[in-house]
């Protein structure tokens, strides 16, 4: 990526977070937010920053922003670079967001390895909506709140597992 941090052994790790802490997108393309849904955690927040993946374009608009990143003859994330997508705390169709992981993870990672936050524990539809051996393997997980994704969980579906638990790390 930046030949200064290479030299140095720094790999540094872009992340573009979607579907959910998309504000910035949502405001420009306003066209591809959920609408007229709120949080179930926080009941009047309208869920205006995030994707809606239920949508095929919305999913497509998704990937061309990657693919901006990623492709070309001299992409501004190498193949080299691991790009995060973000992915967690998503609270609208879970159904959707499980099919959105099983769609984006396999597109990006014919460029790039790939890594997200941890969600797949909280974010379930019933019945569960299977996540893809290609949205699993060789991909990385942080995994930041147990009650998001349960590390057992995780682990035995096959993610590559990085701790950031965010209260063991306000206790260090």
């Amino acid at each position: 990526m930046d030949k200064t941090s290479q030299r140095y052994h720094v790999h540094i790790v872009p992340e573009i977070d979607v579907p959910a802490h998309a504000l910035s997108f949502a405001k420009v393309f306003p066209e591809y937010m959920v609408r007229d849904k709120t949080s179930p955690l926080q009941k009047n927040r309208p869920l205006t920053d995030h994707l809606d993946v239920s949508r095929p374009e919305t999913v497509e608009f998704i990937k061309r922003i990657f693919d901006d990143y990623t492709g070309g003859e001299q992409p501004v994330f190498g193949p080299e670079t691991t790009v995060h997508i973000g992915a967690d705390e998503f609270l609208s169709d879970y159904g959707a967001y499980r099919r959105f992981l099983n769609e984006l993870v396999p597109h990006l990672k014919k460029t790039n390895r790939v890594r997200l936050w941890g969600g797949l524990t909280w974010i379930k539809d019933d019945p569960a909506t299977q996540i893809v051996p290609a949205a699993i393997e060789n991909v990385q997980m942080n995994l930041w709140a147990c009650n998001w994704a349960d590390g057992m969980e995780m682990y035995e579906m096959g993610y590559q597992l990085i701790n950031t638990i965010d209260l063991s790390l306000i206790h260090i």
